[in-house]
């Protein structure tokens, strides 16, 4: 599986630094940068509300969220997917540069260097 790497600065992890990968996997491994934003409970899970990720190249929505879920754990997996039907749940918009992934190719969208991912937990009341 791919690794997530939170970075505080533009800095990108050098490919060395990645252990999942052999030293063949390591050579053909791009490294692209993204940006996810968010709020209310999924901030207080995360920590932040705005930070700056490098993933590998081609990895898609359904990966980073594997990703983030293998990171912070069970709250956060119950709050953003439902694992058996493979996609957010209800109570959640993924948006991919302003856009939601609904409309773009959903859990399979890849993502590019430079995108913006927001994940919007879904807020009611009066």
């Amino acid at each position: 599986m791919p690794q997530l790497f939170m970075t505080s600065s533009n800095r990108t992890p050098s490919r060395a630094e990645d252990p999942c990968c052999s030293r063949s996997e390591q050579k053909e491994m791009t490294v692209i940068s993204i940006t996810i934003r968010t709020i209310l409970g999924l901030k207080e899970i995360l920590g932040k509300d705005v930070m700056d990720f490098s993933i590998p190249e081609g990895t898609t929505v359904k990966a980073l969220v594997a990703l983030m879920v293998e990171r912070w754990g069970a709250r956060l997996a119950s709050y953003v997917s439902d694992a058996e039907e493979d996609r957010p749940l209800p109570t959640i918009r993924i948006l991919l540069n302003g856009r939601d992934i609904g409309f773009l190719k959903g859990m399979e969208t890849e993502l590019r260097d430079g995108d913006e991912v927001l994940m919007l937990p879904l807020g009611g009341g009066g």
